[in-house]
């Protein structure tokens, strides 16, 4: 009766009412040996629906007794509440494709940088072997994605939906 509660969003005493009152015929089994069908399943969650949306027991009645099973399945798939999407966070400055970008694999050699100075490399003047450059995109504490700068606009595409849902700032 708890899945059966639970799925139907109403309390196990509402049910014993439906049960009680024919609306829903009763399980077999008693107490927790108790079972359910999916057509008294189907029959609490449009039972539940409706009233929610203020129909009246004669409608109620005229739908869900002696309703087939795929009536009952229909109106329930008809009346699935609508699931909102979590809100994304905030979209990083600028383009998804304005990070740094490298140009192929690092070697062991680089240039040095001269002494007293501090900060990185700039790609250009690091001595990296030609091929594609990629896109670094962080998205999560210590998570980012990688996306070639040739890649296709569909890859581009859903790039930056990834980094407009996932990606953090810092």
């Amino acid at each position: 009766m708890a899945d059966l509660a639970r799925l139907a969003g109403i309390s196990g005493r509402t049910i014993r009412s439906y049960i009680a009152t024919g609306f829903i015929a009763p399980p077999t089994g008693k107490g927790p040996a108790a079972r359910y069908s999916e057509h008294q399943m189907l029959q609490a969650v449009c039972i539940a629906r409706m009233r929610a949306r203020g129909a009246n027991w004669d409608e109620v009645a005229a739908l869900v007794m002696g309703t087939s099973l795929a009536k009952l399945r229909a109106y329930v798939k008809k009346t699935e509440p609508a699931v909102e999407a979590p809100p994304a966070p905030p979209p990083l400055p600028g383009s998804p494709f304005d990070p740094p970008l490298l140009e192929g694999q690092p070697v062991a050699s680089r240039r040095q940088l001269p002494p007293g100075e501090a900060g990185p490399i700039a790609p250009e003047d690091a001595d990296l072997p030609d091929g594609p450059r990629w896109a670094l995109l962080p998205l999560l504490p210590g998570m980012v994605l990688m996306v070639r700068d040739d890649a296709a606009a569909v890859v581009k595409r859903a790039t930056a939906e990834i980094v407009e849902r996932y990606g953090t700032v810092g």
